[in-house]
Protein backbone atom coordinates (compact mmCIF):
# COMPACT_ATOMS: atom_id res chain seq x y z
CA UNK A 1 0.00 0.00 0.00
CA UNK A 2 1.00 3.67 -1.01
CA UNK A 3 -0.12 5.40 1.95
CA UNK A 4 1.10 9.24 2.90
CA UNK A 5 2.91 9.03 6.10
CA UNK A 6 1.12 10.50 8.67
CA UNK A 7 2.57 14.47 8.88
CA UNK A 8 2.12 16.61 12.53
CA UNK A 9 -1.02 18.58 13.11
CA UNK A 10 0.71 21.81 11.55
CA UNK A 11 0.66 20.37 8.07
CA UNK A 12 -2.72 18.98 8.61
CA UNK A 13 -3.43 23.00 9.66
CA UNK A 14 -2.02 24.29 6.28
CA UNK A 15 -3.44 21.68 4.14
CA UNK A 16 -6.90 22.30 5.85
CA UNK A 17 -6.63 26.21 5.58
CA UNK A 18 -5.61 25.82 1.65
CA UNK A 19 -8.75 23.30 0.97
CA UNK A 20 -11.00 25.88 2.88
CA UNK A 21 -9.58 28.68 0.90
CA UNK A 22 -10.11 27.28 -2.50
CA UNK A 23 -13.66 26.60 -1.41
CA UNK A 24 -14.57 29.82 -0.09
CA UNK A 25 -13.40 31.12 -3.36
CA UNK A 26 -15.97 28.79 -5.31
CA UNK A 27 -18.60 29.25 -2.70
CA UNK A 28 -21.29 29.74 -5.83
CA UNK A 29 -20.48 26.60 -7.76
CA UNK A 30 -21.38 24.50 -4.38
CA UNK A 31 -24.82 26.56 -4.57
CA UNK A 32 -25.31 25.22 -8.02
CA UNK A 33 -24.51 21.42 -6.85
CA UNK A 34 -25.69 20.83 -3.26
CA UNK A 35 -24.96 17.63 -3.59
CA UNK A 36 -21.10 18.45 -3.82
CA UNK A 37 -21.39 21.28 -1.27
CA UNK A 38 -23.02 19.08 1.16
CA UNK A 39 -20.12 16.50 0.82
CA UNK A 40 -17.76 19.08 1.21
CA UNK A 41 -19.12 20.35 4.30
CA UNK A 42 -19.48 16.81 5.75
CA UNK A 43 -15.60 16.45 5.07
CA UNK A 44 -14.79 19.48 6.26
CA UNK A 45 -16.06 18.92 9.38
CA UNK A 46 -14.77 15.65 10.16
CA UNK A 47 -11.64 16.74 9.63
CA UNK A 48 -12.07 19.91 12.26
CA UNK A 49 -12.84 16.41 13.97
CA UNK A 50 -9.94 14.53 13.75
CA UNK A 51 -7.88 17.42 14.22
CA UNK A 52 -9.39 18.16 17.60
CA UNK A 53 -8.94 14.31 18.23
CA UNK A 54 -5.44 14.64 17.29
CA UNK A 55 -4.85 16.87 19.96
CA UNK A 56 -6.71 15.19 22.73
CA UNK A 57 -4.90 11.94 22.16
CA UNK A 58 -1.09 13.83 21.65
CA UNK A 59 -2.62 15.28 25.18
CA UNK A 60 -3.33 11.90 26.61
CA UNK A 61 -0.42 10.65 25.62
CA UNK A 62 -1.98 7.57 24.18
CA UNK A 63 0.76 7.43 20.77
CA UNK A 64 -1.83 4.59 19.00
CA UNK A 65 -4.74 6.21 18.88
CA UNK A 66 -3.20 9.79 17.61
CA UNK A 67 -1.61 7.90 15.10
CA UNK A 68 -5.16 6.09 13.67
CA UNK A 69 -6.41 9.87 14.60
CA UNK A 70 -3.47 10.98 12.00
CA UNK A 71 -4.23 8.20 9.51
CA UNK A 72 -7.73 9.37 9.14
CA UNK A 73 -7.27 12.54 8.75
CA UNK A 74 -4.69 12.05 5.85
CA UNK A 75 -7.84 10.01 4.35
CA UNK A 76 -10.36 13.00 4.83
CA UNK A 77 -7.89 15.40 3.10
CA UNK A 78 -7.05 13.18 0.20
CA UNK A 79 -11.35 12.81 0.25
CA UNK A 80 -11.57 16.63 0.17
CA UNK A 81 -8.83 17.29 -2.78
CA UNK A 82 -11.04 14.69 -4.70
CA UNK A 83 -13.82 16.82 -4.16
CA UNK A 84 -12.32 20.13 -5.07
CA UNK A 85 -10.89 18.69 -8.20
CA UNK A 86 -14.39 17.06 -9.36
CA UNK A 87 -15.56 20.62 -8.95
CA UNK A 88 -13.22 22.45 -10.89
CA UNK A 89 -13.43 19.59 -13.28
CA UNK A 90 -17.47 20.02 -12.91
CA UNK A 91 -16.49 24.03 -13.73
CA UNK A 92 -14.30 23.10 -16.38
CA UNK A 93 -11.14 24.61 -15.22
CA UNK A 94 -9.49 21.27 -15.38
CA UNK A 95 -6.78 22.44 -12.56
CA UNK A 96 -5.77 21.06 -9.78
CA UNK A 97 -4.97 22.33 -6.39
CA UNK A 98 -2.93 21.87 -3.61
Amino acid sequence: MNESPPSDPDDFQKELEILRSILQKNLQHTKENPLLGTQLEFWLESARFLELDIKIWDQAGNEYQESRARERIRKVLDTLQELVNRMNEERGDGKSNP
